[in-house]
Protein backbone atom coordinates (compact mmCIF):
# COMPACT_ATOMS: atom_id res chain seq x y z
CA UNK A 1 0.00 0.00 0.00
CA UNK A 2 0.81 3.35 -0.81
CA UNK A 3 0.77 6.29 1.44
CA UNK A 4 0.25 9.85 0.00
CA UNK A 5 2.78 11.50 -1.50
CA UNK A 6 3.69 15.17 -1.09
CA UNK A 7 5.67 18.02 -3.22
CA UNK A 8 7.40 14.74 -5.74
CA UNK A 9 7.41 14.23 -8.98
CA UNK A 10 4.98 11.59 -9.73
CA UNK A 11 5.92 8.80 -12.46
CA UNK A 12 3.24 7.84 -14.86
CA UNK A 13 3.95 4.06 -14.42
CA UNK A 14 3.13 4.57 -10.68
CA UNK A 15 -0.56 5.51 -11.44
CA UNK A 16 -1.17 2.68 -14.23
CA UNK A 17 -1.83 -0.69 -12.73
CA UNK A 18 0.08 -4.05 -14.65
CA UNK A 19 -2.68 -6.42 -16.23
CA UNK A 20 -0.67 -9.46 -15.91
CA UNK A 21 -0.38 -9.22 -12.26
CA UNK A 22 -4.14 -8.09 -12.10
CA UNK A 23 -4.94 -11.13 -14.38
CA UNK A 24 -3.06 -13.42 -11.59
CA UNK A 25 -4.42 -12.26 -8.75
CA UNK A 26 -8.03 -11.98 -10.27
CA UNK A 27 -7.82 -15.87 -11.43
CA UNK A 28 -7.04 -17.02 -8.31
CA UNK A 29 -9.32 -15.01 -6.33
CA UNK A 30 -12.08 -16.42 -8.78
CA UNK A 31 -10.86 -19.76 -7.99
CA UNK A 32 -11.43 -19.42 -4.35
CA UNK A 33 -14.43 -17.17 -4.52
CA UNK A 34 -16.40 -18.58 -7.88
CA UNK A 35 -19.70 -16.54 -9.74
CA UNK A 36 -21.64 -19.23 -8.92
CA UNK A 37 -25.22 -19.23 -7.31
CA UNK A 38 -27.99 -21.54 -6.88
CA UNK A 39 -30.93 -20.88 -8.90
CA UNK A 40 -34.90 -21.87 -7.79
CA UNK A 41 -34.03 -25.49 -8.46
CA UNK A 42 -30.94 -25.65 -6.76
CA UNK A 43 -28.79 -26.11 -9.58
CA UNK A 44 -25.27 -24.26 -10.07
CA UNK A 45 -25.52 -21.11 -12.19
CA UNK A 46 -22.32 -19.23 -12.89
CA UNK A 47 -22.46 -15.28 -12.95
CA UNK A 48 -18.84 -13.86 -14.74
CA UNK A 49 -19.44 -10.74 -15.42
CA UNK A 50 -16.37 -11.14 -18.13
CA UNK A 51 -16.51 -14.49 -19.42
CA UNK A 52 -13.37 -13.74 -21.56
CA UNK A 53 -9.67 -12.28 -20.79
CA UNK A 54 -10.50 -10.02 -23.82
CA UNK A 55 -13.71 -8.72 -22.49
CA UNK A 56 -11.92 -8.17 -18.53
CA UNK A 57 -8.91 -6.63 -20.45
CA UNK A 58 -10.89 -4.10 -21.37
CA UNK A 59 -12.60 -3.69 -18.58
CA UNK A 60 -9.38 -3.22 -16.97
CA UNK A 61 -8.35 -0.54 -19.06
CA UNK A 62 -11.42 1.53 -18.51
CA UNK A 63 -10.29 1.64 -14.94
CA UNK A 64 -7.35 2.97 -15.83
CA UNK A 65 -8.54 5.70 -18.33
CA UNK A 66 -11.44 6.75 -15.54
CA UNK A 67 -8.79 7.14 -12.66
CA UNK A 68 -6.14 9.02 -13.47
CA UNK A 69 -7.23 12.37 -12.57
CA UNK A 70 -7.94 11.14 -8.53
CA UNK A 71 -4.90 9.25 -8.88
CA UNK A 72 -2.82 12.00 -9.81
CA UNK A 73 -3.97 14.05 -6.98
CA UNK A 74 -3.19 11.32 -4.56
CA UNK A 75 0.47 10.71 -6.47
CA UNK A 76 -0.06 7.12 -6.50
CA UNK A 77 -3.15 4.38 -6.37
CA UNK A 78 -4.52 4.48 -2.94
CA UNK A 79 -3.35 5.34 0.36
CA UNK A 80 -3.19 4.91 3.74
CA UNK A 81 -3.55 7.39 6.69
CA UNK A 82 -3.11 6.93 10.14
CA UNK A 83 -5.81 8.32 12.25
CA UNK A 84 -6.38 9.56 16.00
CA UNK A 85 -10.22 9.87 16.97
CA UNK A 86 -11.06 11.65 20.12
CA UNK A 87 -14.34 10.92 22.06
CA UNK A 88 -17.11 13.67 20.99
CA UNK A 89 -19.60 13.98 19.10
CA UNK A 90 -19.28 14.65 15.01
CA UNK A 91 -21.67 16.67 12.91
CA UNK A 92 -25.49 15.26 12.72
CA UNK A 93 -27.59 14.88 10.20
CA UNK A 94 -29.01 18.59 10.80
CA UNK A 95 -31.38 17.58 8.21
CA UNK A 96 -33.14 14.73 9.10
CA UNK A 97 -33.45 16.65 12.37
CA UNK A 98 -35.04 19.80 11.22
CA UNK A 99 -38.41 19.19 10.96
CA UNK A 100 -38.59 16.78 14.13
CA UNK A 101 -37.08 20.40 15.96
CA UNK A 102 -39.19 22.76 14.43
CA UNK A 103 -42.18 20.58 16.12
CA UNK A 104 -40.65 20.41 19.94
CA UNK A 105 -40.11 24.47 19.46
CA UNK A 106 -43.13 25.21 17.94
CA UNK A 107 -45.37 23.14 20.42
CA UNK A 108 -42.76 23.94 23.42
CA UNK A 109 -42.32 28.04 22.78
CA UNK A 110 -40.95 28.87 26.10
CA UNK A 111 -38.86 25.58 26.34
CA UNK A 112 -35.28 27.14 25.36
CA UNK A 113 -35.68 30.32 26.78
CA UNK A 114 -36.23 29.04 30.09
CA UNK A 115 -33.32 26.90 29.77
CA UNK A 116 -31.29 29.44 28.31
CA UNK A 117 -30.64 27.09 25.64
CA UNK A 118 -30.22 27.39 21.72
CA UNK A 119 -32.05 25.33 19.40
CA UNK A 120 -29.16 22.84 18.48
CA UNK A 121 -28.29 22.36 21.78
CA UNK A 122 -31.18 20.02 21.17
CA UNK A 123 -28.76 18.09 19.13
CA UNK A 124 -25.99 17.56 21.53
CA UNK A 125 -25.78 14.25 24.02
CA UNK A 126 -26.10 16.42 27.34
CA UNK A 127 -28.04 19.26 28.84
CA UNK A 128 -26.05 19.58 31.90
CA UNK A 129 -25.51 16.13 33.70
CA UNK A 130 -29.09 15.01 32.29
CA UNK A 131 -29.15 13.46 28.48
CA UNK A 132 -30.88 15.90 26.34
CA UNK A 133 -33.77 13.38 25.79
CA UNK A 134 -34.70 12.96 29.37
CA UNK A 135 -34.30 16.62 29.89
CA UNK A 136 -36.41 17.40 27.23
CA UNK A 137 -38.72 14.17 28.57
CA UNK A 138 -39.22 15.80 32.23
CA UNK A 139 -40.48 19.20 31.06
CA UNK A 140 -43.05 17.69 28.73
CA UNK A 141 -44.00 15.63 31.38
CA UNK A 142 -44.36 19.10 33.60
CA UNK A 143 -45.82 20.73 30.90
CA UNK A 144 -48.76 17.88 31.06
CA UNK A 145 -49.38 17.98 34.84
CA UNK A 146 -49.94 21.28 34.58
CA UNK A 147 -51.97 20.78 31.25
CA UNK A 148 -50.04 23.26 29.64
CA UNK A 149 -49.59 20.47 26.51
CA UNK A 150 -51.95 17.80 25.42
CA UNK A 151 -50.93 14.61 26.04
CA UNK A 152 -51.24 13.58 22.60
CA UNK A 153 -48.84 16.66 21.50
CA UNK A 154 -46.26 15.66 24.69
CA UNK A 155 -45.99 11.80 23.35
CA UNK A 156 -45.35 12.50 20.10
CA UNK A 157 -42.92 15.01 21.20
CA UNK A 158 -41.34 12.06 23.29
CA UNK A 159 -40.90 10.40 20.58
CA UNK A 160 -38.91 12.68 18.38
CA UNK A 161 -36.63 13.08 21.42
CA UNK A 162 -35.86 9.85 21.11
CA UNK A 163 -34.89 10.10 17.30
CA UNK A 164 -32.87 13.14 17.96
CA UNK A 165 -30.81 11.04 20.40
CA UNK A 166 -30.35 8.45 17.95
CA UNK A 167 -29.48 10.95 15.44
CA UNK A 168 -26.98 12.16 17.78
CA UNK A 169 -25.77 8.85 18.97
CA UNK A 170 -24.67 7.93 15.27
CA UNK A 171 -22.61 10.45 15.32
CA UNK A 172 -20.75 9.89 18.23
CA UNK A 173 -17.21 8.89 18.58
CA UNK A 174 -14.86 6.90 20.70
CA UNK A 175 -11.25 7.09 21.21
CA UNK A 176 -9.01 5.06 18.94
CA UNK A 177 -5.91 5.03 16.49
CA UNK A 178 -7.33 3.63 13.40
CA UNK A 179 -6.44 3.14 9.63
CA UNK A 180 -8.36 4.70 6.55
CA UNK A 181 -7.64 4.20 2.79
CA UNK A 182 -8.95 5.43 -0.08
CA UNK A 183 -8.06 2.35 -3.19
CA UNK A 184 -8.52 2.57 -6.93
CA UNK A 185 -7.11 -0.32 -7.86
CA UNK A 186 -9.29 -2.82 -9.75
CA UNK A 187 -8.51 -5.54 -7.79
CA UNK A 188 -10.16 -3.90 -4.44
CA UNK A 189 -13.22 -3.30 -6.77
CA UNK A 190 -13.34 -7.21 -7.80
CA UNK A 191 -13.11 -7.47 -4.07
CA UNK A 192 -16.44 -5.69 -3.07
CA UNK A 193 -18.41 -8.50 -1.33
CA UNK A 194 -15.17 -9.78 0.29
CA UNK A 195 -14.04 -7.67 2.91
CA UNK A 196 -15.93 -9.32 5.69
CA UNK A 197 -17.92 -7.03 7.16
CA UNK A 198 -19.77 -6.88 3.59
CA UNK A 199 -20.60 -10.44 3.38
CA UNK A 200 -24.30 -9.95 2.82
CA UNK A 201 -23.45 -7.09 -0.28
CA UNK A 202 -25.24 -8.19 -3.83
CA UNK A 203 -21.84 -7.44 -4.85
CA UNK A 204 -20.23 -10.57 -3.58
CA UNK A 205 -19.59 -13.33 -6.47
CA UNK A 206 -22.06 -15.08 -4.94
CA UNK A 207 -24.77 -12.22 -4.69
CA UNK A 208 -27.58 -10.57 -6.86
CA UNK A 209 -25.56 -8.24 -8.61
CA UNK A 210 -21.56 -8.80 -9.55
CA UNK A 211 -21.88 -7.36 -12.41
CA UNK A 212 -22.48 -3.72 -10.02
CA UNK A 213 -19.09 -3.33 -8.47
CA UNK A 214 -17.24 -3.64 -12.05
CA UNK A 215 -19.87 -1.06 -13.31
CA UNK A 216 -18.72 1.04 -10.36
CA UNK A 217 -15.33 0.28 -10.88
CA UNK A 218 -15.22 1.64 -14.74
CA UNK A 219 -17.22 5.42 -12.94
CA UNK A 220 -15.08 8.34 -13.06
CA UNK A 221 -12.71 8.58 -10.24
CA UNK A 222 -14.56 6.35 -7.75
CA UNK A 223 -12.71 4.46 -5.31
CA UNK A 224 -12.44 1.81 -2.41
CA UNK A 225 -12.68 3.40 0.99
CA UNK A 226 -11.76 1.16 3.70
CA UNK A 227 -11.49 1.50 7.80
CA UNK A 228 -9.34 -1.03 9.39
CA UNK A 229 -7.04 -2.04 12.30
CA UNK A 230 -3.16 -2.54 10.88
CA UNK A 231 -1.19 -0.59 8.10
CA UNK A 232 -0.78 -3.73 6.53
CA UNK A 233 -4.03 -4.56 5.64
CA UNK A 234 -3.57 -6.05 2.60
CA UNK A 235 -1.73 -8.64 3.69
CA UNK A 236 -4.67 -10.50 5.77
CA UNK A 237 -6.12 -13.20 3.82
CA UNK A 238 -9.54 -12.65 2.39
CA UNK A 239 -10.54 -15.35 1.93
CA UNK A 240 -11.41 -16.07 5.29
CA UNK A 241 -12.83 -13.32 6.12
CA UNK A 242 -16.49 -13.84 4.46
CA UNK A 243 -16.99 -17.51 6.16
CA UNK A 244 -18.72 -15.91 8.64
CA UNK A 245 -22.28 -15.03 9.33
CA UNK A 246 -23.91 -12.96 12.16
CA UNK A 247 -25.06 -16.27 13.91
CA UNK A 248 -21.54 -17.94 13.48
CA UNK A 249 -20.10 -17.86 17.20
CA UNK A 250 -16.47 -18.98 16.29
CA UNK A 251 -15.95 -15.52 14.43
CA UNK A 252 -14.41 -13.99 17.28
CA UNK A 253 -12.23 -16.47 17.07
CA UNK A 254 -11.15 -16.22 13.60
CA UNK A 255 -7.46 -13.13 14.17
CA UNK A 256 -8.23 -11.67 10.48
CA UNK A 257 -11.73 -10.92 10.99
CA UNK A 258 -11.95 -7.80 12.85
CA UNK A 259 -9.28 -6.11 10.98
CA UNK A 260 -11.54 -4.61 8.37
CA UNK A 261 -14.04 -2.44 10.87
CA UNK A 262 -15.95 -0.82 7.83
CA UNK A 263 -15.74 -0.24 4.19
CA UNK A 264 -17.56 1.74 1.45
CA UNK A 265 -17.32 3.02 -1.78
CA UNK A 266 -16.92 6.78 -3.07
CA UNK A 267 -16.45 9.63 -6.09
CA UNK A 268 -14.75 12.52 -6.15
CA UNK A 269 -16.82 15.48 -8.17
CA UNK A 270 -15.27 18.79 -8.94
CA UNK A 271 -16.44 21.86 -10.83
CA UNK A 272 -15.45 26.02 -10.86
CA UNK A 273 -17.25 26.67 -7.25
CA UNK A 274 -15.99 22.92 -4.83
CA UNK A 275 -14.41 19.52 -5.05
CA UNK A 276 -16.22 17.14 -3.34
CA UNK A 277 -15.68 13.77 -2.32
CA UNK A 278 -18.76 11.54 -1.56
CA UNK A 279 -18.54 8.05 0.75
CA UNK A 280 -21.54 5.61 0.79
CA UNK A 281 -23.33 1.95 0.79
CA UNK A 282 -21.18 1.40 3.85
CA UNK A 283 -21.24 -2.25 5.94
CA UNK A 284 -19.63 -2.43 9.25
CA UNK A 285 -19.36 -4.62 12.47
CA UNK A 286 -21.92 -3.80 14.59
CA UNK A 287 -19.92 -2.98 17.36
CA UNK A 288 -17.73 -0.12 15.41
CA UNK A 289 -19.79 3.04 15.73
CA UNK A 290 -20.86 5.29 13.29
CA UNK A 291 -19.41 8.59 14.53
CA UNK A 292 -15.90 7.05 13.75
CA UNK A 293 -16.31 6.09 10.61
CA UNK A 294 -17.85 9.62 9.82
CA UNK A 295 -14.36 10.97 11.32
CA UNK A 296 -12.35 8.66 9.42
CA UNK A 297 -13.81 9.78 6.02
CA UNK A 298 -13.48 13.46 6.93
CA UNK A 299 -9.69 13.12 7.45
CA UNK A 300 -9.31 10.63 4.06
CA UNK A 301 -11.32 13.12 2.47
CA UNK A 302 -9.18 16.63 3.88
CA UNK A 303 -6.56 14.49 2.51
CA UNK A 304 -7.34 13.79 -0.74
CA UNK A 305 -8.31 17.58 -1.18
CA UNK A 306 -4.89 19.04 0.56
CA UNK A 307 -7.20 21.11 3.32
CA UNK A 308 -6.62 21.43 6.95
CA UNK A 309 -10.08 18.64 9.13
CA UNK A 310 -11.15 22.15 10.24
CA UNK A 311 -12.00 23.68 6.87
CA UNK A 312 -13.98 20.72 5.31
CA UNK A 313 -17.53 20.94 5.42
CA UNK A 314 -19.48 17.67 5.31
CA UNK A 315 -23.86 17.39 3.83
CA UNK A 316 -25.78 14.21 4.45
CA UNK A 317 -27.84 12.79 1.52
CA UNK A 318 -26.67 14.21 -1.38
CA UNK A 319 -26.06 11.28 -3.25
CA UNK A 320 -28.20 9.60 -6.11
CA UNK A 321 -26.78 6.53 -8.17
CA UNK A 322 -29.22 4.89 -10.54
CA UNK A 323 -29.79 1.02 -9.13
CA UNK A 324 -29.21 0.24 -12.69
CA UNK A 325 -26.16 1.50 -12.67
CA UNK A 326 -24.98 0.46 -9.20
CA UNK A 327 -26.63 -0.70 -6.57
CA UNK A 328 -26.87 1.67 -3.33
CA UNK A 329 -28.39 0.45 -0.07
CA UNK A 330 -30.87 3.67 0.71
CA UNK A 331 -29.99 3.00 4.27
CA UNK A 332 -26.92 3.17 4.50
CA UNK A 333 -24.61 6.30 5.67
CA UNK A 334 -24.33 8.71 2.82
CA UNK A 335 -21.78 11.56 3.36
CA UNK A 336 -20.26 14.27 0.98
CA UNK A 337 -17.21 16.32 1.99
CA UNK A 338 -16.43 18.88 0.01
CA UNK A 339 -14.52 22.80 -0.04
CA UNK A 340 -15.93 25.46 -1.77
CA UNK A 341 -19.95 25.84 -1.97
CA UNK A 342 -22.24 23.70 -0.73
CA UNK A 343 -23.00 21.46 -3.56
CA UNK A 344 -25.92 20.16 -5.25
CA UNK A 345 -26.96 16.47 -5.93
CA UNK A 346 -24.40 14.00 -6.35
CA UNK A 347 -24.56 11.57 -9.25
CA UNK A 348 -21.16 10.29 -10.95
CA UNK A 349 -19.56 11.61 -13.91
CA UNK A 350 -19.48 9.07 -16.72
Amino acid sequence: MTKIKQNTEIEQSELVESYAKFHKWQNRFTDEKPYEKEDENGDIVKKDPYESSQELEGWFDKVQEKHQKIRTLIGAMGFVQRIKIKEGVCQPNIEECKEKLHYIINYLPYYLKENNLDRLDLLKPMIGNTKTAKHLCNYVDKQMKTELLYSHIGSIIKEYAGDLQRIVSEAKTKPCEIFGSILTEAKYFSMLGHYGTDYVSCFSNSGSRPHHKFNLAKQKDSFIALVHTTEDFDEVDYSKLDLYSDEDEDKEDTPDYHIIKDRMWGFLTETQHNKVVNFCNNYKLDEWPDGNSLEVCRHLAATLLGISTDDIKLEYDLINISNELVWQNKKSNNWSFYTGRKPGEQCFMQ
